[in-house]
């Protein structure tokens, strides 16, 4: 085993390894509410059976929560053969749904209702060119993740705005209590682009843009909502070439 990328790019997190094009990552899973993305493909549909073992029960009443640009769409893991056969129900469990898809890019709010755990996350590094295209005006907002296995600001995960096309773009970020009280969802935190230094030394400002916030810094896996209000389109580019 090699540590993946390690000088292909300073942001990739320490605890990916990876042999050949195929690696794994151990992801921090505490009780309650996190927003994660996968950042390998996995298996052979991205399925959240292929992503997540449940196969001794210890997902066992959690839940994957989709967002579908007003809310979430709630699935509940089981994997009793006399509930369901896809490993899912719906949120009460009386009728079997199938297995959510997390596929490279998109961002999902998982519950952890049992004890705290970690997601080991296997699949293929997605090597060469990976886009994610937001249309222009889109009113609604998009739950995304970084496609590849990075770490860092969000700089450093490709979205720069040096020109300014990312201007009035929010970046909304789940927030939770403190695990230990149950990690519950706590509301969301909205930075928004502003490259204007008369703003922000940050590149960021609050939701009303009176006052500058600190760069968003996501760990490994993670999710978050993007809203793209302007009338050009926004292209997230990232590139990592096999070393």
């Amino acid at each position: 085993m090699a540590a993946l990328a390690a000088g292909v790019a300073t942001s990739m997190a320490q605890n990916v390894y990876s042999l050949n094009i195929v690696g794994y990552a151990n992801v921090p899973c505490n009780t309650g509410f996190h927003f994660y993305s996968n950042p390998f493909s996995s298996g052979v549909t991205n399925g959240a059976n292929e992503v997540f073992d449940n196969s001794g029960g210890q997902w066992n009443a959690c839940e994957i929560q989709s967002f579908n640009g007003v809310g979430f769409d709630v699935v509940v893991f089981d994997n009793d053969p006399g509930d369901t056969t896809t490993g899912f129900t719906n949120g009460d469990g009386s009728q079997m749904r199938p297995a959510p898809l997390l596929t490279g890019g998109k961002g999902f709010v998982f519950n952890n209702t049992s004890a705290s755990n970690n997601i080991v996350f296997v699949g293929q590094v997605r090597l060469g060119t990976n886009t994610t295209t937001f249309a222009a005006n889109d009113p609604v907002s998009k739950a995304i993740g970084s496609p590849l296995p990075y770490a860092g600001t969000v700089t450093s995960l490709g979205f720069t705005n040096l020109d300014g096309h990312l201007n009035a773009c929010s970046l909304i970020e789940l927030k939770t209590t403190i695990p230990g009280n149950g990690g519950a969802s706590a509301g969301f935190k909205v930075s928004v682009w502003d490259n204007d230094p008369g703003d922000s030394t940050t590149g960021f400002t609050n939701s009303d843009g009176s006052q500058a916030v600190p760069e968003p810094v996501f760990p490994m896996a993670a999710g978050f909502l993007f809203n793209n209000p302007n009338n050009t389109a926004v292209v997230w580019t990232q590139i990592l070439n096999n070393p």
